[in-house]
């Protein structure tokens, strides 16, 4: 078990290295909850140079409500994109969570 906790622990180092090294990496880990793992994902998951706006990447990982009306009826609050990255997503449950409650 010892072995498997250094094994862990180096790394945990060796991903908070690569992600000072890494420009987006760096600035995804100064956003509240987010931590080395979750930045990693991140980093590992998006292309973050084919989005234009915060608004398009917030749409691709589904944080982003989608209103759809007739216009006879305003409905309050639209459902998150069907087309989103449900996977993702679900990986920034836990921190969303932690920088609410923080």
């Amino acid at each position: 078990i010892a072995t498997l906790r250094a094994r862990i622990k180096k790394l945990d180092d060796d991903i908070g290295q690569s992600l000072n090294r890494h420009e987006v990496g760096k600035l995804l880990t100064t956003i509240e909850g987010v931590g080395d793992n979750t930045a990693a994902r991140m980093v590992a998951s998006v292309d973050f140079a084919a989005f234009r706006s915060a608004s398009q990447l917030a749409a691709y990982v589904g944080v982003a409500p989608v209103v759809k009306h007739s216009g006879k009826r305003r409905p309050g609050r639209g459902p998150t994109g069907f087309m989103s990255d449900a996977d993702l997503r679900a990986k920034l449950w836990m921190p969303t969570l932690r920088a609410v409650t923080k």
